[in-house]
């Protein structure tokens, strides 16, 4: 939940790709399809605290988070839930809207959610004591890292090399999860900080027309998924 990039390709899928940097011991189930409430969602899952950094629904709504809002902060360690069980509330919730109205921000770490439901697309920051909305547009695209794990100079520079992608044309869902799957020295996304704390999984979101798609790429065990969702019909 560390790197998060946002296009829509040359079909107008929406795409959302993530990279989750984390310590390599931190035990991860690979995603699957839950019952959220009563809502179909497909989402890996956090062990520790059986909570997720991304997911899309059978109503063809993508969820990601990112530790930090806008600058690093010193954990106090306590805090009230994981921030990995908000996007399961917001999921319970089904609505954005009414999620940022009336959700309990208080006592939770600072974070970054960025959420694209019915073709708009919302990044919002808690830093701890404020939250912050901004409503962004469809038809550019983004790229977001985590404030705890990457200073403002090197978001910087992969906001650069993920421009560079969109240089003559756009490029493909696969040439961006190419690039998220790239070492730094490729011009990537791959943390390589240390050993005990790198890109542990890369994750990619490709919400059409009548169905999801989730690719899932397990870089400690090189094991690839992929898990569709049919968009939720409606009878009257």
């Amino acid at each position: 939940m560390c790197t998060v990039s946002f296009y829509k390709n040359g079909n107008g899928d929406a795409v959302l790709t993530s990279n989750r940097d984390e310590k390599v011991h931190r035990p991860t189930v690979a995603p699957t399809i839950y019952n959220v409430g009563g809502t179909e969602s497909i989402y890996p899952k956090d062990e520790v605290a059986e909570g997720t950094w991304i997911s899309v629904d059978e109503n063809q709504t993508i969820y990601c988070l990112l530790n930090g809002g806008f600058k690093k902060h010193i954990s106090t360690g306590n805090y009230k839930k994981s921030r990995g069980l908000i996007i399961l509330d917001l999921i319970k919730i089904g609505s954005f809207e009414f999620f940022y109205q009336n959700y309990y921000f208080e006592g939770l770490e600072p974070f970054t959610l960025i959420v694209f439901e019915e073709e708009k697309l919302v990044e919002l920051k808690w830093d701890g004591e404020n939250k912050y909305l901004k409503r962004l547009a469809t038809n550019q695209h983004y790229i977001w890292s985590s404030a705890t794990l990457y200073s403002e100079q090197e978001a910087t520079l992969k906001s650069s090399w993920f421009d560079e992608l969109f240089g003559k044309q756009t490029p493909t869902q696969r040439e961006v999860f190419e690039r998220h799957n790239s070492s730094e020295k490729q011009k990537g996304f791959l943390l390589e900080k240390d050993d005990l704390t790198r890109t542990v999984s890369v994750s990619q979101i490709v919400v059409s027309n009548q169905k999801s798609t989730f690719y899932y790429l397990d870089l400690l065990n090189e094991n690839e998924l992929t898990i569709k969702l049919e968009k939720k019909t409606i009878t009257i």
